[in-house]
C-alpha cells in the first residue's frame, strides 16, 4: 500500500492510498479475492466503509479497449455453446491451470473437428491491478501495538462506528468475514473509522447477513461515565509507526452455491461456529467486533497500565479444529489436534450452558461437556476493573457461544453503554442489497478475468476514459 495524491472529478487534489495486486490471475484465489473486493466495493457507500475511487488493470489502456476485448471473447469460439473443451475443468490451482484452456484449447466442434482456439483474454491477464482507495492515518492494530492509552470516549465511538458500519454491511447482504483491528482504519485527526479489506467478504441470502433474533438487550450504564462524542478529537500519530503484522487468512472455494468456508477468519477473531464447521451468518462478524472491543478495553491505561502486555482475548496458535481429512475419517473430534483455538475461547468464556449446544452434533457435544473439565467463564470486571458494568455486559453479549443468542448489530447499537455516541441519522441501511453470487459468477479463470475486466471499465466510464 502507498500513498499518493490524485486528481479528483471536481479537479481538488486528492490524498489516496493505492493498493497493487501484482499478476493476480497467477492464482485464482488472488483474482477471487480481488474482484470480491472492487465489485462489492463499488456498491457500498458508507461513511464507516472505507472508499474505492479507482480501479486500474496495466492491461487495459481506456474502457473502448476493454469493450472491444470483451467482445472478442464473447465471438470466440471458445465460448460456442456448440463447440466442448476437452480437459480437466477444475476450478481450483494456479493460473498455469486455469488458463490453460485460455491460452490453447482443443474445442470439438459440432462437425466432430478438432480446432486450438486461443481467447482474447489471453493476452491482457499478465497485468497489475491497482486499487485507489481513501486515504487514512493508520489502522487499529497499529494503535494497539504502539505505547498510545485510549479513554472511554475513544472506544465508545470507535464501536460505535464499528457497528453501524457492519449494520449497513450486513443490510447489502454481505459478511465482511475477517474482520480484526488491522482491517479498521483510522483517522487520527478526529477518531474516526472504516472498515476495509473486503477480499474474503461474501454476497449471501438475507436471512444469512441478517438473521433473526428472539430478545432485545438492555444494560446498565450506572457506571459509566457521560460521554460526549462530539469532543472525541484526539491525535494518534505516534501510533502510525511500528509494527505492520498481518496474519494470514487462508480460504477454501465453497463447493456449493451459499457454501461459506470455515478458513476465513483470521484465527484469533473466529467465531466458534467457524471453528467447528458449522453454517453461519453475520454473527460471525458481531463475535469479531466483540473480540475487538476486548482489546480496545485493555487500552484504558486503569486496565493495563503497561502497553506491552497487551494482549488479544483468543490468542491460539492452531487453527486445524476440524480438517476435512478428520471430517471424511469421522476421527471423534476429543481425539483430534489442534483444539487450542476452541480450547481458549472455551476458558475465557466458559463452558456453556446446555441449551447453548443443541446446535452442535453429539460428538462435539460430548468433548465439551466431557472430554475437557467445566470451567466458569474468566472474570471480566476483574481483567478490565475500570471498564463499568455496561461495557462489561455489552462485550459478553457479543461472544456468546451460540450465535442464535448472541448480541446481533442493531442489539449491540442499542445497547445504553453506546448511547452517548448515538445518532440515529447515521445507522443507515443499503437501500439496493446485493443479490448476486460471485462464487457461481467468477467460478472460473475466464470469468473471473472478464468481470475483471468489467470492472475496470465500469470506472473507466465513469471518469470519461
Amino acid at each position: 500500500m502507498a500513498e499518493a495524491f490524485a486528481t479528483g472529478r471536481d479537479g481538488k487534489e486528492v490524498r489516496c492510498a493505492i493498493k497493487q495486486m501484482e499478476r493476480i490471475f497467477d492464482e485464482k484465489t488472488d483474482a477471487k479475492r480481488a474482484y470480491r473486493e472492487i465489485h462489492i466495493l463499488r456498491q457500498l457507500q458508507h461513511p464507516n466503509i472505507v472508499g474505492l475511487l479507482d480501479v486500474t488493470f496495466t492491461s487495459i489502456k481506456s474502457s473502448e479497449e476493454g469493450a472491444a476485448l470483451l467482445d472478442a471473447e464473447e465471438r470466440s469460439l471458445y465460448k460456442d455453446t456448440e463447440g466442448e473443451v476437452e480437459g480437466d475443468e477444475q476450478a481450483g490451482g494456479s493460473v498455469t491451470g486455469i488458463f490453460s484452456r485460455l491460452s490453447g484449447s482443443n474445442v470439438r466442434g459440432s462437425n466432430g473437428g478438432i480446432a486450438r482456439q486461443r481467447s482474447p483474454l489471453e493476452n491482457v491477464r499478465l497485468g497489475d491491478l491497482y486499487l485507489v482507495f481513501e486515504f487514512m492515518d493508520t489502522d487499529l492494530q497499529k494503535i494497539m501495538r504502539s505505547s498510545q492509552f485510549m479513554t472511554m470516549e475513544h472506544i465508545v465511538f470507535i464501536m460505535y462506528q464499528i457497528l453501524i458500519g457492519l449494520k449497513y454491511l450486513h443490510s447489502a447482504n454481505v459478511i465482511h468475514r475477517d474482520l480484526k483491528p488491522a482491517n479498521v482504519l483510522i483517522d487520527c485527526r478526529d477518531c474516526t473509522i472504516k472498515i476495509a479489506d473486503f477480499g474474503l467478504s461474501r454476497v449471501v441470502q438475507a436471512d444469512i447477513a441478517n438473521p433473526p433474533h428472539l430478545e432485545r438487550l438492555s444494560g446498565d450504564t450506572s457506571k459509566d461515565s457521560a460521554i460526549d462524542a462530539n469532543k472525541v478529537n484526539v491525535s494518534l500519530a505516534v501510533a502510525a509507526a511500528n509494527a505492520d503484522a498481518d496474519l494470514a487468512a487462508s480460504m477454501a472455494p465453497p463447493k456449493l452455491r451459499q457454501s461459506l468456508t470455515r478458513h476465513v477468519i483470521t484465527r484469533w477473531y473466529r467465531a466458534p461456529e467457524v471453528i467447528l464447521s458449522l453454517p453461519y451468518s453475520g454473527a460471525v462478524d458481531v463475535w469479531s467486533c466483540g473480540c475487538i472491543f476486548g482489546e480496545l478495553l485493555g487500552m484504558l491505561k486503569e486496565n493495563c497500565p503497561d502497553y506491552r502486555m497487551r494482549a488479544p482475548l483468543f490468542p491460539g496458535e492452531s487453527c486445524g479444529e476440524l480438517s476435512d481429512d478428520n471430517l471424511l475419517n469421522g476421527t471423534p473430534f476429543h481425539r483430534q489436534r489442534g483444539r487450542e483455538q476452541l480450547d481458549l475461547i472455551l476458558q475465557v468464556i466458559g463452558t456453556p450452558p446446555a441449551a447453548h449446544l443443541e446446535h452442535l452434533d453429539n460428538d462435539t457435544k460430548e468433548y465439551i461437556t466431557t472430554h475437557r473439565p467445566r470451567n466458569d467463564a474468566v472474570d471480566l470486571p476483574a481483567m478490565y476493573p475500570c471498564a463499568g458494568s455496561g461495557a462489561i455486559e455489552l462485550l459478553q453479549s457479543m461472544l456468546l457461544f451460540d450465535p442464535s443468542e448472541r448480541a446481533d448489530v442493531d442489539d449491540a447499537i442499542g445497547h445504553p453503554f453506546l448511547a452517548s455516541s448515538r445518532k440515529i441519522e447515521s445507522e443507515t441501511t443499503s437501500k439496493c442489497p446485493m443479490q448476486s453470487d460471485i462464487e457461481v459468477e467468477g467460478e472460473t479463470g475466464r470469468n473471473l478475468l472478464a468481470n475483471v475486466i468489467r470492472e475496470v471499465m465500469y470506472h473507466r466510464q465513469r471518469d470519461g476514459t
